[in-house]
Order: C-alpha cells, then sequence, then structure tokens
C-alpha cells in the first residue's frame, strides 16, 4: 500500500522468517500507523490501514440482516471484497476475544497484501488450489502474528526477564499461549538470525513502556514481570500498574549482548570477550550474577542495572563489584521526566 518505502525496507532486510513479504509489510504498516502502544486495537488498525473502508460484523448480526442460517460456515472470521465499497470483515463473537483479535489481523493480512484481487471477493478453499490457498493462509497468518506480536518487541521483553516465557507474552499481547507458541516462537527464533530494520528499531523505541506492566513504588522501576524484589533498590513485591498506565521508568545500567554479558568489559575496556562468563583479558566476571547464587538466578541472566536479584534479593555481582551506584545516585531528572504517565483507560481491547 506505501510502494517506496515498503521497497526499500524489503531490500535493506533480508529476512529469515517464512512469509517475508508477510512479515516485513506487518512491520511497516505498524510504523505508519505510528503505533506505540501495546496490546494493540485490532480493530482500529485495521480501519486506519486498508486503503478502503472496512466494516465488521459479528457472523450473528450478518446471519440475520440477510436471513440465512446455516449456509455460511465461517469457525473464526471471514473477509469478503465488495468491489467499489470496501471490506467486509465477519467474526465469529463466539470464539475467546484473543482468538477474535488474532482472527481479525488475519483477515486484514488478507486484504493488504493482495489476495483480495484480481476479481477475487473471498478466500476460501473451494475456490482456489491447495497451494495458492494454503500459501495464502500461511502469509494472513505470517501477518497477523507480527502485527499482534513484533518479534523486536518480544525481544526487548526476552532481554527485561531474561527468559522465553509464553504466558508472560500472552499477557502482554494479549494473545493466546497457543497462538505465542504456534506463531510467535519459531518466527522470533528465526529473527534473531538477522539485524533489526531500521524501522523496527523506530516501533520499538515507541513501544518501549507499554511492555512494562509492574512498577516499584520506592524506586519508581518498571518491569515486564512480576518480580519478588526489584532489581534496582531491592524492595520486596513490584506492584501491578493499573490498566491503560503507561508510565515507563528504566535506570541506566551496563548494556548487555544477546546471552547476557557485558559488550565491553567494565575493568579493562576489552570488547573481545570469550564465549563464556568471563573476561578474557583480565578475568573479570562480564555477567551480571545473583552473589547469594539462588536457584533461580542461575537459569536467568539478570538485567545490566539490577542492583539486587529480583527473586531473593541478594545484592548482584555489578553491585557489589562497583559497576552500578547506588540507585539514589543513578536517580537524575531524565529519568523522572521519562516516567511520562498516560492514564487515559486503554482503547477496547479489540
Amino acid at each position: 500500500m506505501w510502494p517506496c518505502s515498503t521497497y526499500c525496507f524489503r531490500k535493506k532486510t533480508q529476512s529469515m522468517i517464512k512469509h517475508s513479504r508477510a512479515y516485513l509489510l506487518s512491520q511497516e504498516i505498524l510504523c505508519r500507523l505510528g503505533t506505540d502502544a501495546f496490546p494493540l486495537n485490532v480493530f482500529l488498525a485495521a480501519k486506519q490501514a486498508c486503503p478502503l473502508p472496512v466494516v465488521f460484523m459479528t457472523l450473528s448480526e450478518y446471519r440475520g440482516r440477510i436471513q440465512i442460517q446455516d449456509d455460511l460456515l465461517v469457525k473464526d472470521a471471514l473477509c469478503i471484497c465488495r468491489p467499489g465499497r470496501g471490506y467486509l470483515i465477519l467474526y465469529n463473537e463466539k470464539q475467546s476475544k484473543k482468538r477474535i483479535r488474532f482472527s481479525i489481523a488475519h483477515e486484514l493480512g488478507h486484504i493488504m497484501l493482495g489476495h483480495l484481487e484480481d476479481g477475487r471477493t473471498e478466500i476460501s478453499g473451494g475456490g482456489l488450489d491447495d497451494y495458492t490457498y494454503f500459501t495464502m493462509e500461511g502469509e494472513a497468518n505470517t501477518f497477523a502474528g507480527n502485527f499482534l506480536a513484533p518479534p523486536i518487541l518480544i525481544d526487548a521483553v526476552v532481554r527485561a526477564t531474561g527468559r522465553m516465557d509464553p504466558a508472560l507474552l500472552a499477557n502482554i499481547f494479549y494473545l493466546s499461549q497457543q497462538a505465542i507458541k504456534e506463531y510467535r516462537l519459531e518466527d522470533y527464533r528465526n529473527w534473531k538470525q538477522q539485524s533489526p530494520h531500521a524501522l523496527e528499531q523506530t516501533l520499538l523505541a515507541r513501544c518501549r513502556q507499554s511492555l512494562y506492566l509492574y512498577r516499584c513504588d520506592n524506586c519508581g522501576q518498571t518491569a515486564a514481570d512480576e518480580y519478588a524484589f526489584c532489581p534496582v533498590c531491592g524492595q520486596s513485591a513490584m506492584q501491578a500498574k493499573k490498566w491503560g498506565e503507561r508510565a515507563a521508568m528504566q535506570y541506566p545500567g551496563i548494556d548487555l549482548d544477546a546471552y547476557g554479558r557485558t559488550k565491553v568489559c567494565p575493568v579493562c575496556g576489552s570488547d573481545e570477550l570469550l564465549a563464556g562468563q568471563y573476561c578474557h583479558i583480565c578475568g573479570t566476571l562480564v555477567v551480571n550474577a545473583c552473589t547469594g547464587n539462588c536457584e533461580r538466578s542461575r537459569k536467568t541472566a539478570l538485567p545490566g542495572n539490577a542492583r539486587y536479584c529480583p527473586y531473593c534479593g541478594s545484592q548482584t555481582t555489578f553491585f557489589r563489584d562497583g559497576f552500578l551506584t547506588q540507585w539514589q545516585e543513578a536517580f537524575t531528572e531524565d529519568i523522572a521526566k521519562s516516567a511520562f504517565d498516560l492514564s487515559d483507560e486503554f482503547p477496547h481491547m479489540f
């Protein structure tokens, strides 16, 4: 729909994700829409993205209007192209809200990918050969998954928490755990083999604050996970933010790579680190570990700004070794200003 920038995005990005055309288009549309919060309001996004008007209607309402009973079989959703008038997206209101959201994004994918062109008014197995049908369905699924849960945002959550947690991701992006496992994890693993595009970095900068669900009442630090202890000040229990409250406060820390290691040794400054946990020049521990050696922290890389283990409350090695200052010293006016609060109610979850 935006040929110039789409060409640029695709030309510069070597995608490892299956159905890469659908993936790239989904990320570009999110950037074009100025998306700055997740879970995404998929109904509004579909109306804004489509070049022609879109009407949504439940299956029951549609059947009542045209007085039919059982000859229209729609398990999840169906998009009907109305030449010259736009699109009608029918959805089965008996499905769960999370499934409906994915189905709406799936039908939007059919529209944006051009599947309803060439005189085609709907996508159905009966009107297409098997190869074309399943290719289109695969593309629409890829579009929907990446539209509702972009891989760069999944990566931000994984980096912040130190683990891949389908239940947490399902909560943040308001998807079912089944959708996360079946449609998002494989794409994410493939995405990790490529470099993020500038448009994805822009999306991350806009949306980062909406990913944090918990906040410390003492120092204001926000986190994606419900930690037992605040990783910055060590206070026990972080509080759930109110729904729609998007304030985000992140204290500065040491920049880590994808494996939880410092990118530069904090002691000797070497950037030639071995694959292990120690600098091969001076022997400094280059991962932030729990000094209490609690069981959970041994399985999870701690964030680069963590002064305390979020699981047992012990000091971290970065704090013990003086790489991080007391949180009161790190608190600055700029950090305080970053904790803006857009407390308007979240738009309708769809």
